[in-house]
């Protein structure tokens, strides 16, 4: 049998071939490597209402103090660090209703959820209780201090638990309480 001669554009044609399909698959590669899988389309999105990374931790933050400078209320302040792991905003907030010593013993803030500019704090059954006048200013003004510190924090809203709080007693709750700067 007689061997047939592939012509030069054959040749050519081949290698063009090849090379087209080694640049698609090349490209399909390059789209799947470098394209997330979990990309949500910008309408599509859900704002945020907590962000995948954790807030950089706080590693000193101020705990307030009330106490009384005639008829009115004043706060002492004291940098302290904040524990590894551990929440600023909670640790904060669980230093000042220790040492004011206002909340009953147990009551403790178990998380502070930021949601556009609005801390939705999440207190124990043993925060919801009615405290008389002076304590319960010293009480919310304490808490808008503490929060205060926290540039990202604009208004505290408050629950017992997963139940919004709709007062401590005269002060109303039932609306966002801005914070003190």
């Amino acid at each position: 049998m007689a061997r047939r001669k592939k012509s030069k554009t054959q040749d050519k044609s081949v290698w063009a071939l090849l090379a087209l399909g080694l640049g698609v698959v090349g490209a399909l590669a390059a789209y799947v490597k470098f394209t997330p899988a979990d990309r949500v389309p910008e309408p599509m999105r859900r704002p945020a209402a907590t962000s995948s990374k954790p807030a950089p931790a706080a590693t000193q933050v101020w705990v307030f103090s009330p106490h009384a400078e005639g008829v009115e209320i004043g706060f002492d302040r004291t940098k302290m660090p904040v524990p590894t792991g551990v929440d600023a905003k909670v640790y904060a907030v669980n230093e000042f209703l220790s040492k004011s010593k206002i909340a009953p013993e147990g009551a403790r803030l178990v998380s502070a959820q930021v949601i556009e500019g609005e801390a939705q704090l999440h207190f124990n059954r043993a925060f919801d209780t009615t405290y008389g006048s002076t304590d319960e200013s010293a009480l919310i003004q304490g808490l808008q201090r503490t929060f205060g510190q926290f540039p990202d924090i604009q208004a505290l809203r408050f629950y017992v638990e997963d139940t919004p709080m709709s007062t401590t007693g005269n002060i109303d709750l039932s609306e966002p309480v801005p914070v003190l700067r």
